[in-house]
């Protein structure tokens, strides 16, 4: 699957604007407000790699078939910066 560098973007908004530190929200809630623009896959995806690169906290934990999302780990702002 190819990366879609926009869709990473989106991602990392709606996490900041939508996920609280400390409460936790599931996948499911990204997906279904990205549907219009991005596939699930595409969400999954892209959610994965950002957690590989350590830019979500608890990006893909897996809890009930669902990967849960914790955070953005603001430990790395120079990598936030380019896709802003």
């Amino acid at each position: 699957m190819k990366l879609e560098h926009d869709c990473v973007r989106d991602i990392l908004i709606w996490v900041e604007n939508n996920v609280p530190i400390g409460n936790p929200r599931y996948t499911d809630d990204l997906i279904d407000e990205m549907k219009d623009k991005w596939g699930k896959g595409e969400v999954i995806y892209c959610v994965a790699l950002l957690d590989e690169a350590s830019l979500l906290d608890g990006g893909a934990v897996i809890q009930g078939g669902t990967i849960v999302i914790n955070q953005i780990n603001m430990g790395r702002p120079q990598i936030l910066r380019q896709y802003s």
